[in-house]
């Protein structure tokens, strides 16, 4: 609708609004809530998967992930490996680094 203030617009700058209460963790953790969830999550993702037997589409689920392709992604981005690459690793499988390392010469 053309000239309709939305309320998050009028909010903007309140305490307790949305974007203060981004500021106001940014300034305090050092990333924005959602980098902040993101990580925490991918952090318990990696425990699970260096402690268990779940397959990966259960950590995904249980870590807050609906999307397995995006879990993957992130997971990925983030740890510079697979989930699968990562529990191999986490148990003692140090043969894909040496892969890794054999690629890269």
């Amino acid at each position: 609708m053309p000239g309709r203030r939305w309320p998050s617009t009028r909010a903007r700058g309140r305490p307790g609004s949305a974007p203060s209460t981004s500021c106001a963790c940014s300034r305090v953790l050092g990333v924005t809530p959602h980098q902040y969830l993101l990580r925490t999550r991918l952090r318990h993702a990696a425990r699970l998967l260096a402690a268990g037997e779940q397959p990966v589409t259960e950590v995904a689920l249980e870590v807050g992930f609906a999307d397995l392709s995006n879990f993957v992604r992130s997971f990925h981005r983030a740890a510079g490996v697979s989930p699968r690459r990562f529990r191999q690793a986490a148990r003692g499988d140090r043969k894909i680094f040496q892969e890794r390392a054999a690629a890269a010469v």
